[in-house]
């Protein structure tokens, strides 16, 4: 097999973009000749067979494949995380894949014969060819070519794998014949695979991300640089997030590559850094000892942390607390931060208005959250009221129903605003505009799924406007239930 593989990824890509693979052979002018992909979930050709698919060569005979799409149903959202009380691996969010490479077809081209011994005429193949001794082998020669004895069924006496000798005679003819050579039986030809596995998790980079994207940068291992590993988020860094209650679920996820943890001793560390309003400081940690390839969640919102250490190290005091990192690596007397510091405030500011807090699936595919602490309205939406009328009766009695209700539908919606916003809070708020998954997160934890209706809103400019706040449409993704006459 000749054939080059040039792929196109990282070895961590989000599903959402493109993800090619640029192939090319010195085969492509075999008969029937097409590049074969078997895609795999899983961290070998060993995982389950998502698809085969096998695509004819471009005139110069390339191929581009893209496997995107299809990987697009293994993976998904972490549903039901908002009240994890530990860290917690991603079941579904982050998916090995691997992907075989073969090429297929019915005959090679021969461009040349030569004397092969015995009298026996010798054909060079265009690339490798897959004969052994014994194979049993029809040579047809193209059109214009009349040396007849080497046309027909014979037997292959000799193969190197880029020349053939069947028992057809040479007769001292030319060495410039040309044709085809095939299996007398026409099976089809499949060369040995070439294997690819790589990561991938349910993320999308915009136009200008995605050139540039480094999965390095936000992938948490041994040799991460201290204070530079990001986690999956681009909610603001400075001065921070806003949190109000603490009841207010949360989480922050990272993505994790455990190769350079399989030695024991090893492990990761949460580290909370909690200061109240006295500008007094507690650490608590906690230890993830088992790291392994994938995305991880970590509990951040006040009323998670509060369910993961006890005394309930959030209160009315706190002031604002922070979430990052640390590497302990006793075997090699080395511990460092290895991430970045997520600041998290509590937002002081009076109001008299209920909460309405969100989840939304953020472009790396974790989950950001954001308070709605403005007036909020809630209203019911009815989208259909049909109604049935039944001929009055000519002895009718008072309470007889002429009109009757049939198929009402429709849902809830609610109108919510936003405090006042800096600019690193408005390029964030953009991203709840474009998820494509959207919760109100109770104060319980549970939570209803909704969506965002409104189309298009105004990107705020630094320059041009220091504070400013939004206001969101949103309906329940489920319909409102009724009775039917």
């Amino acid at each position: 097999m000749s054939l080059t593989i040039n792929p196109q990824v990282t070895g961590i890509d989000p599903v959402y973009n493109p993800m090619y693979f640029q192939l090319t052979s010195n085969d492509y002018s075999y008969i029937n000749f097409k590049y074969v992909f078997n895609l795999y979930s899983g961290t070998s050709s060993t995982g389950n067979l998502l698809s085969t698919i096998a695509l004819n060569p471009r005139p110069d005979g390339s191929c581009q494949y893209n496997p995107a799409r299809i990987l697009e149903s293994v993976v998904g959202p972490d549903n039901g995380i908002a009240t994890i009380s530990a860290i917690t691996q991603s079941n579904s969010q982050f998916e090995p894949y691997s992907i075989s490479f073969n090429e297929q077809y019915t005959g090679v081209r021969f461009n040349a014969t030569q004397n092969g011994g015995g009298g026996y005429v010798q054909f060079n193949t265009v690339g490798d060819n897959p004969f052994i001794s014994g194979d049993s082998v029809t040579v047809v020669q193209d059109a214009g070519y009349t040396y007849s004895g080497q046309n027909g069924t014979g037997m292959v006496t000799y193969s190197n794998g880029s020349s053939v000798t069947v028992n057809l005679p040479y007769g001292g003819r030319g060495t410039t014949n040309q044709g085809t050579i095939s299996y007398s039986d026409g099976r089809t030809i499949t060369s040995s695979a070439s294997t690819y596995s790589a990561y991938t998790f349910n993320g999308v980079l915009q136009y200008t991300q995605y050139p540039s994207w480094n999965p390095a940068t936000y992938t948490m291992s041994e040799t991460t640089t201290s204070y530079s590993g990001k986690f999956l988020t681009d909610q603001p860094r400075t001065p921070g997030t806003l949190v109000r209650n603490l009841t207010d679920y949360g989480t922050l996820s990272f993505m994790m590559n455990g190769t350079n943890f399989s030695s024991g001793g090893k492990s990761i560390e949460v580290v909370y850094r909690i200061t109240d309003i006295y500008g007094n400081l507690v650490q608590k940690t906690q230890t993830f000892s088992t790291p392994i390839t994938n995305i991880v969640h970590i509990p951040a919102g006040p009323a998670n942390i509060n369910l993961m250490f006890s005394g309930n190290p959030i209160n009315t005091n706190t002031s604002n607390y922070t979430i990052s990192l640390y590497e302990n690596n006793p075997p090699l007397f080395h511990s460092s931060y290895i991430s970045e510091y997520v600041r998290y405030n509590f937002d002081t500011n009076c109001s008299k208005y209920q909460t309405v807090r969100l989840q939304f699936m953020n472009p790396y595919g974790a989950w950001d959250y954001i308070n709605f602490n403005m007036i909020s309205r809630e209203f019911v939406n009815l989208t259909n009221r049909g109604q049935y009328k039944a001929q009055l009766p000519m002895n009718y009695s008072v309470g007889f129903r002429e009109r009757t209700q049939l198929d009402i539908s429709g849902n809830y919606t609610y109108l919510v605003n936003s405090e006042w916003l800096d600019n690193t809070q408005a390029i964030w708020m953009q991203e709840l505009l474009t998820s494509p998954y959207v919760n109100i997160i109770n104060s319980d934890g549970s939570y209803w799924p909704v969506n965002i209706q409104e189309m298009s809103i105004e990107i705020h400019k630094q320059i041009n406007d220091k504070m400013f706040m939004y206001s969101f449409n949103l309906d329940t993704a489920y319909d409102i239930n009724s009775q039917r006459p």
